[in-house]
């Protein structure tokens, strides 16, 4: 299989601790990527959650939505770093971002900094091996003492050999 990212979308509702941005990138070859920008003001603690969930619609349509059994729930951010990171975050995003391995984080946590992400494009090696057709939704929300996250939609198309 093969996908396309056809939207993304963020927010932050206090940007004085994380401003986030994002944007869909042509490369070279007219293939679709993702770009974002994380401003991370803040320091995490034992109360910072994370969670992730997955929606797929066969044709796209919003209200043919369903959720799907791939989805990280909501758990703390450090046991979400601990258990996913290095298996999923930092191989889909090296090749395009200033992320550190898991192992450089100071003390298991993500430092404030500036994240940069540029011509992202998944890494299949981290995702499932048989993809359903269709049009995806995963929705990515962390909380603080506030709430921030993001959204992308692509579709999931066979692929031609």
């Amino acid at each position: 299989w093969k996908y396309e990212p056809i939207y993304i979308n963020t927010y932050s509702n206090d940007e004085s601790q994380l401003n986030i941005s994002a944007r869909l990138q042509r490369s070279a070859h007219n293939d679709l990527s993702i770009g974002m920008d994380i401003d991370w003001m803040y320091d995490t603690n034992e109360n910072d959650t994370f969670e992730m969930q997955i929606f797929r619609s066969p044709h796209g349509n919003l209200n043919e939505y369903m959720a799907t059994p791939i989805g990280i729930p909501k758990m703390s951010l450090e046991k979400a770093l601990s258990d996913y990171y290095e298996k999923f975050v930092y191989p889909a995003c090296a090749h395009c971002s200033n992320m550190l391995k898991y192992a450089d984080l100071p003390n298991g946590k993500l430092a404030k900094q500036h994240y940069v992400f540029d011509h992202c494009v998944v890494n299949y090696k981290v995702l499932p091996h048989i993809m359903p057709e269709g049009t995806y939704k995963i929705v990515i929300m962390l909380s603080h003492d506030f709430e921030w996250g993001f959204e992308i939609v692509a579709k999931v198309t066979p692929k031609i050999l």
